[in-house]
């Protein structure tokens, strides 16, 4: 006698109704047949699997990092897991964060100092870019006598200014 097993049918496709910066809400259509939840699987931006549960045709996943790719794979379950549990051919998408603020830039220095010109060197980890960066802004303040002014430069990204 030969006993035939069943895997659930798969969804057809995963939709985001809604991404921010640090979250993203993903739907997909119920699939046909039996099935008892759906798995959601996904890397985080440190490369740590997460496998979460649901029994519905949504999830809101948090705590995502700003401006980066993220795949994210469903999967029909029918089952548990200690009777037979069952999977479908999983599904993924790839949806992409919102951009964010930068992170706080590293090693701030002078690098030259001059009577009448200063020249400054930063880094940003890639890490903490959080999005395209089109420019730095330096605020100083210039002390003359009594008075203070305040000044404002904005330096496009990868050039020096003396």
């Amino acid at each position: 006698m030969t006993v035939r097993t069943f895997h659930p049918e798969p969804i057809t496709g995963i939709n985001s109704t809604y991404i921010s910066d640090t979250e993203i809400i993903l739907s997909w259509a119920s699939p046909r047949g039996e099935y008892n939840a759906f798995e959601v699987q996904y890397l985080t931006s440190e490369n740590v699997f997460i496998q979460n549960l649901t029994l519905h045709n949504s999830i809101t996943i948090n705590d995502l990092k700003p401006h980066r790719n993220y795949t994210f794979t469903v999967i029909v379950r029918s089952g548990t897991e200690s009777s037979i549990l069952r999977r479908s051919l999983p599904v993924s998408a790839i949806f992409t964060t919102k951009e964010s603020v930068p992170g706080k830039v590293e090693k701030f220095e002078p690098v030259d100092i001059q009577p009448s010109d200063i020249v400054f060197a930063w880094s940003l980890p890639t890490t903490e870019q959080n999005g395209v960066i089109r420019k730095f802004t330096i605020t100083y303040g210039l002390e003359v006598g009594q008075c203070k002014h305040n000044c404002l430069i904005t330096l496009v990204p990868f050039f020096n200014i003396i």
